[in-house]
């Protein structure tokens, strides 16, 4: 009887906890534009691409798709096919593009879903992130499609820079929730 009190009562505060993380990674996340010249290993890539994919989508579709560029020397070529007036991936040493399929119900929906989850995961592990939109038009193209061996049934969704952050931002305010109507 002790015991079972034990085990609830740990399982509980172990809850609390996960919980208490996973909200501190939702309120410390910012969009990192300062990065070492650190490696991400494939490891936590892979933890941040497996969290992604643990997102809802309709109808369990998981029309998700990854392109991982840890090549300096690509992600610099991408930068300034994108603009050749700043690096529009502030040096960081790993680019995760997600790609959606083109078919399907809210299938970019379901990938910014995804999406989120990665970068709250990069929060979690002591990464930084910041999504890209300014480079989707340029990964729209048939020289990068091809380049990045991208099916023809897929569209880029949003790249996403990952890195070890040599400057964390602060807090930006929020603006108070726009609550139309409450019915209870």
């Amino acid at each position: 009887m002790i015991s079972e009190k034990i085990v609830e009562k740990t399982i509980d505060d172990a809850i609390a906890l996960f919980r208490e993380s996973e909200l501190n990674a939702i309120y410390s996340r910012r969009a990192v534009r300062s990065y070492s010249h650190q490696r991400v290993s494939s490891e936590l890539v892979d933890k941040l691409i497996d969290a992604a994919i643990q997102a809802p989508s309709a109808m369990n579709s998981q029309p998700w798709g990854f392109v991982v560029i840890q090549n300096q020397e690509l992600i610099h070529e991408l930068s300034v096919k994108v603009t050749s007036d700043f690096d529009v991936f502030y040096e960081a040493t790993t680019l995760i593009i997600v790609y959606a399929k083109k078919d399907g119900f809210e299938p970019v929906g379901d990938c910014y879903l995804a999406i989120q989850n990665l970068m709250l995961a990069a929060t979690a592990l002591g990464l930084g992130t910041c999504p890209i939109g300014y480079a989707r038009e340029t990964l729209k193209s048939e020289e990068w499609r091809q380049k990045l061996s991208i099916p023809s049934d897929y569209v880029p969704v949003l790249p996403i820079v990952v890195g070890y952050t040599q400057d964390v931002p602060t807090k930006s305010d929020r603006s108070p929730p726009q609550i139309f109507k409450w019915i209870k």
